[in-house]
């Protein structure tokens, strides 16, 4: 998933990873919170989701939705919790003003990041059961 999201950042926004490495910043992962909801097959096409649901001077939340080729059913929702960091010494970097603006633009306001991941997954579980009757 951290791979889909990396590929999604360069595609829609032209923000390359490496860069911001050689450029001495980086971003690191505080914590990873996953359910998983139904197997991915070795081999099987999935479509990866993903949003900003929270964004601050120095971290940012992730979420991650994995879901079948056709995006009908949920596989996996992964929450990550990542932290800006000069990659020089290690520590706490604050996010350029543009680089915050930005996720004032593209953050997803309609997760409740403070509802927790559980209920999260029951509210997408629901959204999905909805869009099948339909």
């Amino acid at each position: 998933m951290l791979n889909a999201r990396e590929d999604h950042i360069r595609n829609a926004y032209q923000i390359e990873l490496h860069t911001s490495a050689k450029n001495g910043v980086g971003w690191v992962v505080n914590k990873h919170e996953i359910r998983y909801i139904r197997p991915a097959f070795y081999n099987e096409k999935v479509c990866i989701q993903s949003d900003v649901i929270e964004g601050g001077e120095s971290e940012l939340i992730l979420e991650m939705i994995m879901f079948d080729e056709h995006k009908r059913n949920i596989k996996a929702v992964l929450w990550t919790n990542f932290t800006h960091i000069n990659l020089k010494t290690g520590r706490r970097e604050i996010h350029s003003p543009d680089f915050q603006q930005l996720l004032l633009n593209v953050r997803n306001d309609k997760v409740n990041v403070n509802e927790g991941l559980d209920n999260r997954v029951k509210e997408l579980l629901h959204m999905c059961k909805t869009e099948q009757e339909v």
